[in-house]
C-alpha cells in the first residue's frame, strides 16, 4: 500500500482531496476507493479545490499530518490561495521556500525531502515532526513580521 502522496500545484489540490477522500470515503458515494488513509501528505503550492461537488469533504479536518510548502515570490498560488487548504488541516506543517511556483531544488530541501520521507519508516529513530526544517529560522516569514531594517551608511 502507497503511505503518502506528494503533489506540486494542480497535484497539490489533487493530493489533498485525496488525502481527505481516504479518510471519509462515505463522501462521495460514487467513488469507490479501496484504501487505507494515507499516513502523510505533502503539498507543494497546493490549494484548496473550489469544485463545488466535492469541497464538503474538507468540512471536518483533515487529520492526516501534512507539509504545504509555499514560495515566498510564488504569484500563481501563494499564501492566500493556499491558506485554505492548510486552515482544513488539523496539523499543518508550513515551510517556505525562496523561491516562487516550483519544486525547491537546492541541497537543504533534498535533505529536508529524504529526511522526512525516511523518518516514515517503521525503524526510524525519529518522527516526522522531529525533521529540520530546510529553511532557516530567521527567513521564515512570521520571523520577520514587523521588522525593518536599519541601513547605516558605510563609512
Amino acid at each position: 500500500m502507497i503511505k503518502g502522496v506528494l503533489g506540486f500545484s494542480q497535484g497539490g489540490a489533487l493530493a489533498a482531496l485525496l488525502v481527505a477522500m481516504l479518510e471519509r470515503p462515505d463522501a462521495l458515494p460514487k467513488v469507490k476507493i479501496n484504501h487505507i488513509p494515507m499516513k502523510f501528505g505533502i503539498f507543494m503550492a497546493g490549494f484548496k479545490t473550489l469544485d463545488l461537488t466535492v469541497t464538503h469533504i474538507f468540512d471536518e479536518l483533515v487529520t492526516t499530518p501534512t507539509v504545504h510548502i509555499i514560495g515566498k515570490t510564488d504569484f500563481i498560488v501563494g499564501k492566500k490561495r493556499s491558506q485554505p487548504l492548510i486552515d482544513a488541516c488539523q496539523n499543518p506543517r508550513v515551510e517556505w521556500h525562496e523561491g516562487g511556483h516550483h519544486i525547491p531544488r537546492d541541497a537543504s530541501w533534498g535533505a529536508f525531502f529524504k529526511a522526512y520521507l525516511a523518518a516514515w519508516d517503521p525503524d526510524s529513530t525519529i518522527s516526522p515532526s522531529e525533521v529540520l526544517s530546510p529553511t532557516p529560522p530567521y527567513l521564515a516569514p512570521e520571523a520577520v513580521k514587523g521588522v525593518r531594517t536599519k541601513i547605516i551608511p558605510s563609512l
